[in-house]
């Protein structure tokens, strides 16, 4: 596993988009804003929700949700933020229903990712960790970010 891939190595942020909690190395969130509706783009991919304002320039917004079709029940209240995050010289806005701080991991938290086979998010997870809120789903963020270029 590279660096980034292993959750064990970096402080991990950890956060819920539908039903489904994951983390990302917590290095490479730049901040979290409030919860915008972007303004929609003319001919990009249903994963791209658009563009909004930070700071001096636009943002824009990944849908998580949809690009990994992550299902929601309901059970869980949201509270929307979006994840600012630079990665590899890009730099995109990730809209989370719920965010539940850094936590770290040993190798013991780890768990198999068989639980996962056969879903699409399966071929962006590096490991299923333990957490607080339960098992969560460590994200390639390597590969899936690149995914989503436009």
């Amino acid at each position: 596993m590279s660096s980034w891939t292993d959750p064990t190595k970096h402080p991990q942020f950890l956060f819920r988009i539908g039903d489904t909690w994951s983390v990302i190395p917590a290095e490479l969130i730049e901040t979290i804003i409030e919860d915008q509706q972007p303004t929609p783009l003319p001919m990009v991919p249903g994963h791209i929700q658009g563009m909004v304002p930070y700071g001096q320039k636009a943002l824009p917004v990944f849908n998580l949700q949809a690009f990994l079709n992550l299902q929601y029940t309901g059970g869980d209240p949201a509270v929307p933020r979006l994840l600012v995050i630079k990665h590899d010289g890009m730099q995109v806005g990730v809209r989370v229903d719920q965010s539940a701080g850094i936590v770290h991991f040993s190798a013991d938290e780890l768990r198999s990712l068989d639980g996962l086979a056969g879903t699409t998010l399966a071929r962006w997870a590096t490991a299923m960790v333990e957490t607080p809120k339960g098992i969560a789903v460590a994200l390639n963020v390597d590969t899936l970010l690149d995914a989503a270029r436009v």
